[in-house]
């Protein structure tokens, strides 16, 4: 509780968050919220967690979503809520049973959050589609055969909130950031693959990690 409060009542995190809720976006306005972030991150970690955590990185990604010069992934999907959920794979049913033990342990997910955990991954699915590699490598055809472990970080940040989530990684998806930071992102880039002219014998040692 004293770590509740301590994070809620901090002056710099509050400051923060309302740069970005109407952030003036002259140049080098990332910069310097980056730079914000990273100062309050080493003087006190401790008051960058829960809520405060969640809507820091909603409202930048957010914004960055939002100017043409920082996407780099052109996608239009429009979420169904009532997305088809289909057969998973052992890896996935073992991948969402570990997140689930995991954020109910940390008392971050309701009852019925596994069902909405499995949604998210399917509206995930459907959207990166939209960026299917073709590619001779029999690891890079159709989805990503491993499991979501970013997605699943995100469902947890936001606290098991199946539309705050999926609304997150939609936006984050246009940022070229997002194929570093989400494997199933660079898995389907058929751009990032030209652009890195990633060679036969490269994609050979990819298909060995991915």
């Amino acid at each position: 509780m004293y770590n509740i409060l301590i994070f809620l009542l901090d002056d710099d995190v509050s400051k923060l968050l309302s740069a970005l809720k109407n952030p003036d976006k002259q140049v080098g306005w990332i910069e310097s919220t980056q730079r914000q972030f990273c100062e309050i991150m080493k003087r006190k970690p401790y008051v960058v967690s829960g809520t405060n955590l969640s809507e820091l990185i909603e409202k930048f990604v957010l914004h960055l979503s939002e100017a043409p010069s920082d996407c780099y992934f052109d996608r239009k999907y429009q979420a169904d809520a009532n997305v088809t959920t289909k057969s998973l794979t052992s890896i996935q049913q073992l991948g969402i049973k570990m997140t689930i033990s995991y954020g109910k342990r940390l008392n971050l997910l309701r009852e019925n959050a596994e069902n909405d955990l499995c949604q998210v991954l399917m509206h995930c699915e459907n959207f990166l589609k939209q960026t299917s590699i073709k590619s001779s490598q029999c690891s890079l055809r159709g989805g990503y055969v491993s499991y979501d472990w970013f997605a699943s970080s995100i469902f947890l940040i936001m606290r098991g909130n199946k539309e705050k989530t999926v609304k997150f990684l939609q936006q984050f998806s246009h940022l070229l950031v997002s194929a570093f930071l989400w494997i199933p992102q660079l898995h389907r880039s058929v751009r990032l693959q030209k652009m890195f002219h990633l060679d036969k014998i490269t994609l050979n040692i990819l298909n060995e990690f991915y």
